[in-house]
């Protein structure tokens, strides 16, 4: 078997727990039960993110530079909307 085959498996399964155990301690810091329901979303969403960004990259051969910079804009978002839903269920407890 192509030792290449049993590496690129091996990354993926190891990133596939570490993300899981993440979400995980994520999940139990947050404050409410929408603001947990988001963090479990956004894990996810970033997870499949970080898939398609690298079989784009793969497959146009760029820099990855560009997706970088996209990721950096796609955390900072996601973290305004996790502070706005945690002011809000604050707000209303």
């Amino acid at each position: 078997m192509n030792t290449n085959l049993i590496k690129g498996i091996a990354v993926l399964v190891l990133l596939i727990v570490g993300w899981s155990i993440e979400t995980y301690f994520l999940a139990n810091k947050a404050k409410g039960i929408r603001e947990r329901h988001f963090v479990i979303r956004a894990c996810i969403g970033s997870l499949l993110g970080i898939f398609a960004f690298v079989a784009i990259d793969d497959l146009f051969k760029g820099s990855g530079a560009g997706l970088g910079v996209i990721w950096f804009f796609a955390i900072l978002i996601l973290r305004r909307k996790q502070l706005a839903i945690r002011r809000e269920e604050t707000a209303n407890a």
